[in-house]
């Protein structure tokens, strides 16, 4: 409890000029001037037209109280300086600190009270104690004691045992200093708890915090009386989904797992909005809203925005004829993208581009979701690569991915694989004719609020092959002693974390390693790296070795939710083991690069734009990168 009084001082007889200049703070105040100031919002010179002395005394009070000093003392009191200036003299008795002798609830549903009060504590109170007074904890300010309700009947699933299970604060804090900060921190530890049970609506409502002093009058005693109102259980009866144009609402349904009947949670709400940003139909969806109509029913609502998933992109170009060339030749890139498939969530993709007259790709995809209703995606997949004059490399793969949690998925991958020399008149070896089968295993665990522009999470991604590699030919080039049939390895490790340092700004980190283990590794085996997607300021696949790292550092500044700018720094490392029988020596290198860009998102993916500088190279010497980033 708190006591103040006041000098009487007629403040309509002062002039406007007058004001407070000092204050000085007696009595033994367990808060430092400068604290106590800073705290009730008193900031020298004070005007006296903004000064109100019974507010700046409930303020010191509440924060007397705050911290345990319940039956305290405030004076306040002006002494004039000189003709236009004041000093405010405030002298505190703060009294004794209280201990919170004990926490006391009961159960509140509507107006009915279920349950008798329980003294959680199960300390026994000395009859001889009487209350002395009575107090109320959010504000301060005095109340009547409230006479306990009379119980009445409830149910075990609203039993003060049930809603108070697994709360541990309230053993903590009964028996120590009276602190309002540690009990409010309780409420809040029983909230959450609630909110886990299915009760986000609950609400605790404290309705008298009574004082008494020992008999001795050398300690100070404080017993708190709160009601638990655990309102309506969140139980989903209905949901509502909205701005689906095209999307089943089953595909939405079958990706959240939320039915009728659930319990809504509210702390889900971030992964079920992440888990439809992942699918990568919708703009950056927002959180859904659950709330109970006229008739008590609870309706899960989830609006979405559709974007567009299907698309078709060209661009083709010519590239005339060198100085010792007679003709040139078309270059270009075909992009048949539908994410979305007639509104079911299969994927198809086809990609064609001429990298240069003799380099060309061809990719098309194919995923069905939920095969069999599981969560468990196929992907056929068919690769074919002309490299230069070298070599056609055409991959067949089948990847099966299965989702054994929220964040982690698991993925198995068949692949035949074969790669076919270019055959000249007179015979050259580039690489053998080969045919490999690969079996393969992966890891996934992406926690990334946004697939296309996180600004939070983890995607991490590791995957082990063994490859049967066999030697067809061509025969001209197969010596007696050549072993025709060996086993590859392969190793891959990806990781990228994504921080928002503050609002709008993004720290980007990403680490990769690939290697290829086995006995006979050619020129179409080898990793590449340089360019867009991995060591930027170097040209695409500049660098090839049977082991490459590379690390991405991004600071990303948000124009949109999908939309920054961007600057990098980028490290690789690349070695080419030497081969004895053929005399060519191990090549290893560190290379860095450097510069500034900007993403946007398009129909086909996230369009990056940078400007990039290698180490050592001067401004005009840098390289522009575009790339896509379309993760099928």
């Amino acid at each position: 409890m708190r006591w103040f009084s006041l000098l009487a001082f007629a403040l309509s007889s002062v002039s406007f000029a007058q004001s407070i200049t000092e204050v000085e703070l007696s009595g033994g105040s367990p808060v430092p001037k400068e604290e106590l100031l800073s705290e009730i919002g008193l900031f020298l010179p004070i005007d006296f037209t903004s000064f109100n002395s019974d507010t700046t005394a409930s303020l010191i009070s509440k924060k007397l109280n705050s911290i345990g000093y319940l039956d305290h003392k405030i004076d306040l009191s002006l002494i004039e300086k000189d003709t236009t200036s004041y000093i405010l003299k405030i002298e505190i008795t703060p009294g004794i600190v209280a201990v919170l002798k004990s926490l006391k609830f009961k159960v509140v549903v509507g107006s009915a009270v279920a349950g008798a009060p329980q003294n959680l504590s199960e300390e026994s109170q000395n009859p001889s104690e009487q209350p002395k007074n009575g107090e109320s904890l959010p504000d301060g300010k005095a109340q009547p004691q409230n006479p306990e309700a009379p119980p009445s009947k409830a149910t075990d699933s609203l039993s003060l045992d049930f809603l108070l299970r697994g709360v541990r604060g309230i053993s903590f804090i009964e028996g120590s200093r009276y602190n309002e900060a540690e009990i409010k921190g309780v409420f809040t530890e029983i909230l959450d708890n609630l909110e886990n049970k299915g009760y986000p609506f609950a609400k605790i409502t404290v309705n008298s915090v009574i004082t008494y002093y020992s008999h001795d009058s050398t300690e100070l005693f404080a017993e708190i009386n709160a009601s638990i109102n655990p309102e309506k259980k969140a139980v989903i009866n209905k949901i509502e989904i909205t701005g689906n144009t095209d999307t089943s609402p089953d595909v939405i349904l079958r990706e959240i797992n939320i039915k009728t009947g659930d319990i809504y949670y509210p702390e889900k709400n971030d992964l079920i909005t992440s888990k439809l940003n992942k699918l990568r139909f919708f703009e950056p969806v927002p959180p859904p809203e659950f709330y109970f109509t006229e008739s008590d029913e609870g309706v899960f609502k989830i609006s979405v925005k559709e974007t567009t998933t299907n698309n078709f992109d060209g661009i083709i170009g010519y590239v005339p004829p060198a100085a010792n060339e007679n003709d040139g030749y078309i270059t270009g890139l075909v992009n048949i993208d539908m994410r979305n498939l007639f509104g079911t969530g299969r994927n198809f993709s086809f990609k064609w581009q001429q990298l240069s007259r003799n380099s060309q790709e061809l990719d098309l995809r194919y995923m069905e979701p939920w095969v069999f209703g599981l969560p468990l995606n196929l992907s056929p997949r068919l690769f074919q690569k002309k490299q230069d004059t070298l070599y056609v490399d055409r991959i067949l793969e089948l990847t099966g991915e299965y989702y054994a949690g929220e964040n982690f998925s698991v993925a198995l991958t068949l692949a035949s694989q074969s790669v076919i020399p270019t055959l000249y008149e007179k015979p050259v070896f580039t690489v053998f004719n080969s045919t490999i089968t690969t079996g393969g295993i992966g890891l996934r665990y992406d926690t990334r609020d946004d697939p296309i522009s996180p600004t939070n999470g983890i995607n991490f991604f590791s995957y082990f092959s063994i490859s049967n590699k066999k030697i067809n030919g061509p025969a001209e080039f197969i010596k007696p002693e050549q072993t025709l049939q060996v086993n590859l390895r392969r190793l891959i490790f990806d990781l990228a974390l994504y921080y928002q340092v503050f609002n709008r700004n993004i720290l980007a980190f990403g680490v990769h390693a690939r290697e290829i283990q086995g006995d006979l590794i050619e020129d179409s085996d080898l990793y590449k790296l340089g360019g867009n997607a991995s060591l930027r300021g170097y040209r695409e696949e500049q660098f090839r070795g049977n082991r490459t790292a590379w690390s991405n550092l991004e600071y990303r500044y948000l124009l949109s939710q999908r939309s920054f700018v961007f600057a990098f720094f980028d490290s690789g490392y690349y070695l080419l083991s030497g081969n004895s029988e053929t005399g060519a020596e191990e090549i290893s290198a560190f290379k860095t690069g450097y510069g500034f860009g900007i993403s946007f998102e398009t129909g086909i993916g996230l369009l990056s734009v940078s400007y990039a500088l290698a180490s050592g190279e001067s401004f005009r010497d840098g390289k522009i990168h575009f790339g896509i980033v379309n993760q099928f």
